[in-house]
């Protein structure tokens, strides 16, 4: 069973399109192998944040990982996300925010234990157009940090090799670009436009 921990009179909402956009896009679509097997045995956390502002407090986000350490220590659990559905930042203060986050993880000893994958309804890869299809890779229902298990991550390197990132990356960019515009608009884009972000 999936743990929920969540802060907001939202939940149901954001829960439901945050658990929807992982099972149909992320692991429905493939687009990351790796995550269906945790997914499946309950593996995954998710943690809702309401705080009705630009950026949301750096404790709050760290009290929230910090919560999940012993889970991701235990193997109870492999992945937590972080949604913030009143987040109303762009992506770059978001992604600054996240290099905060990671920053302090580190000061703390965590990134032993934990990696950090950023997720936005508007992230774009530098150099990549606004708009470019790569994107939708990391583009999510609503700003998201994407806490996972760094064992289970250096596992998964050790046997598929280092460049799987790459080869993850350049399968996903061809997926995304054989598909017209009806596919991409039901497939992908319907689960961003769907969220109605930022939230009130």
């Amino acid at each position: 069973m999936i743990e929920v921990y969540v802060d907001s009179s939202l939940f149901d909402v954001v829960f439901q399109n945050t658990k929807k956009w992982v099972e149909e896009v992320v692991i429905g679509l493939n687009l990351c192998p790796f995550a269906k097997k945790s997914w499946n045995r309950g593996a995954w956390r998710i943690d809702i944040l309401e705080e009705d502002q630009h950026l949301p407090s750096l404790n709050l986000i760290i009290a929230e990982i910090e919560s999940a350490i012993p889970s991701f220590k235990s193997g109870e659990i492999e992945n937590q996300l972080i949604a913030l559905p009143r987040c109303k930042d762009s992506f770059i203060p978001f992604l600054n925010l996240s290099s905060l986050v990671e920053m302090e993880l580190e000061v703390r000893g965590h990134l032993e234990e934990v990696q950090m994958i950023v997720f936005h309804p508007e992230f774009r890869f530098e150099g990549e157009a606004k708009n470019a299809r790569g994107n939708y890779v990391n583009r999510s229902p609503y700003p998201t940090l994407h806490i996972l298990k760094k064992e289970a991550m250096d596992e998964i390197v050790a046997v598929h090799g280092e460049e799987i990132g790459l080869e993850l990356s350049m399968n996903n960019n061809t997926f995304l670009s054989s598909l017209n515009e009806k596919e991409f608009e039901v497939k992908i884009l319907s689960y961003i436009k769907n969220s109605n972000w930022p939230l009130a």
